[in-house]
């Protein structure tokens, strides 16, 4: 699929979501709550979880909803970060993301002082590496491992990949290699890779990795209600990764609050939000529900304090039901919000 050929009609879009459920159709792996909940996890010593779906081949159990580590350090205070990984754990969640480049490490630190001292045999931990060599990829391993006082890490992921010619340096400066014997040796689990920028930079990083035989576990992708309409990874990417295999794990699912109407990015002086979408358009449960309909193992949400911990979870119990028609309905009726006004995360080219 060519990632520069990137659908804006209806008609596209409409050709798209068909696209997607015939790969459901044929895939194999159990994504459907229905097929999956037969054998899946329900609850541990800590409580009832969250439902749960395989992180894609792998077969790995994950809660369907993520605590997103960058909001630990950047929208609480110690005391904070503390109720909200108790109130994560307390919700049913067992998934929790976080970055070496994070508060320059002081996200990995709370997780080393309020999570993996009293949850680590009962969680799912992830980071992420912006390494661009394999030195520094070590370098960063050693610290995240340090930091977090765990003597694994459960997925470990090349961390925003922005296009074909950064993806190309980082696997041709060894950085994959060093993952990979990392993970032969015990420190990591599973790999995978992340990015927000481009779908081209994902269908390039899709090809390298299958020209050398080396498919990973998981991709980490920007998946909401108006992707459709701008560099789409649902159109361009999605269909790929389930057809091979990937856990897909959604992120900025409300644009980074773009959708909210806030202004909560990191270049919130360059991009003003447009009209909330989420609150005056579509509900929240709709915006949340739209990707847990999509086939992906868990959606990374960056919870910013203990009140939306609880109420997504909440939400990730009892969301609506969506179908393609559904599904359309709601990519057709937020068009108008499309861009990069609001997916300013984006970039026209890669």
């Amino acid at each position: 699929m060519d990632s520069n050929a990137l659908p804006t009609d209806r008609f596209h879009r409409r050709q798209f979501l068909k696209s997607l459920s015939a790969t459901l159709a044929v895939s194999a792996l159990p994504w459907n709550q229905s097929v999956w909940a037969e054998s899946a996890p329900t609850s541990d010593q800590f409580g009832k979880l969250l439902p749960t779906r395989p992180l894609g081949r792998s077969g790995v159990p994950v809660t369907t909803l993520c605590v997103g580590g960058g909001h630990v350090i950047s929208d609480m205070d110690e005391a904070g970060a503390e109720q909200a990984i108790d109130q994560a754990m307390e919700s049913g969640i067992r998934f929790f993301d976080t970055a070496e480049s994070y508060g320059k490490g002081a996200s990995e630190e709370r997780y080393g002082r309020y999570l993996c001292p009293k949850y680590r045999e009962a969680i799912y931990l992830m980071t992420k590496t912006r390494a661009r060599t394999a030195k520094e990829a070590e370098e960063h391993l050693e610290g995240s491992l340090s930091r977090m006082k765990t003597d694994v890490i459960d997925l470990w992921q090349i961390h925003d990949i922005t296009s074909p010619e950064d993806v190309d340096e980082r696997l041709d400066n060894g950085v994959l290699d060093f993952m990979l014997k990392a993970q032969a040796a015990g420190k990591v689990k599973q790999l995978g890779f992340t990015g927000h920028t481009h779908p081209a930079a994902f269908t390039h990083m899709i090809k390298r990795l299958d020209a050398r035989g080396t498919p990973l576990a998981a991709a980490q992708m920007p998946i909401n209600v108006v992707d459709p309409h701008y560099l789409s990874f649902l159109v361009n990417v999605l269909p790929v990764l389930v057809d091979k295999g990937y856990g897909v794990l959604a992120m900025k699912t409300l644009a980074y609050g773009q959708l909210l109407g806030k202004q909560t990015s990191w270049k919130k002086d360059r991009r003003a939000p447009q009209k909330p979408v989420v609150g005056e358009m579509i509900s929240l449960e709709e915006a949340l529900g739209f990707a847990w309909s999509l086939p992906i193992a868990s959606l990374v949400s960056g919870m910013t304090n203990p009140a939306e911990i609880k109420q997504n979870a909440g939400i990730c119990r009892s969301y609506p039901d969506l179908d393609d028609t559904a599904r359309t309905q709601l990519i057709e009726k937020v068009a108008d919000q499309g861009g990069p006004m609001v997916e300013f995360y984006k970039a026209a080219s890669a």
